[in-house]
Order: C-alpha cells, then sequence, then structure tokens
C-alpha cells in the first residue's frame, strides 16, 4: 500500500513537471491578448448579415433567422457595452441530438440587448 501511494505522489509530481514545461506562465497568457487589442481599431461593419438581409439599425433580432423556443421563463443579457465592435450571437438550445440555434441577435457597439 505504501508503494503505491508513493508512486501516486511521484506521478502527480511528474504530471505537475511537465504541465509546468509546456504551459506559458499565466502572466504571458494575459498580458498578450492584451496588448493586441488596445491597437486594434480598424473594425468595418458587413454590408449585410450572413444570411443576406440588412443588419438591425439598433441592437436587436436579425431578419430572417427563427425564433424558437420562445415559451421559457429566463432572459439572457447581452452586455457588449464595453466593445468598440459590433456582435453578432447566436443563442443555441442544446436539448436535441445537434445544437441548435434558437435566437440570432445583433448588439451595437457599446449596446446592450435582452432576449
Amino acid at each position: 500500500m505504501a508503494y503505491a501511494l508513493a508512486a501516486l505522489a511521484v506521478f502527480g509530481l511528474l504530471i505537475a513537471t511537465l504541465r509546468a514545461l509546456f504551459e506559458p506562465e499565466l502572466g504571458a497568457r494575459i498580458t498578450a491578448p492584451v496588448a493586441a487589442a488596445t491597437k486594434y481599431t480598424g473594425y468595418v461593419r458587413p454590408t449585410s448579415a450572413p444570411n443576406g438581409h440588412a443588419w438591425p439599425a439598433r441592437s436587436g433580432y436579425v431578419d430572417g433567422y427563427p425564433q424558437l423556443n420562445r415559451g421559457g421563463l429566463s432572459d439572457v443579457t447581452i452586455d457588449n457595452s464595453r466593445n468598440d465592435a459590433d456582435m453578432f450571437a447566436k443563442l443555441v438550445s442544446l436539448d436535441g441530438p445537434i445544437a441548435l440555434p434558437v435566437r440570432t441577435v445583433f448588439v451595437t457597439a457599446h449596446g446592450r440587448f435582452i432576449i
């Protein structure tokens, strides 16, 4: 029993050492994307939504996409208030064998929308 516990401890230390070798430091993962994001200035909204319909004039549902599963009692708030770019998002249902988009929304830069 003692040998099994010692082997398990050695195995755990080996895994921790290998993980440290192959993963970058946490600080490196956080600072690199933030520095790149602050240099981003060139967002241009596409002329139409992926389905060819026009974008809504303000945050809202995109025409041409179905609005399914409307009988629930939940709200989902999409807060894009801190971003300089618009957001195109799909809310999917995971009830069936495949992920089914039930809402498709457009949220303007610095905007919010409640589904």
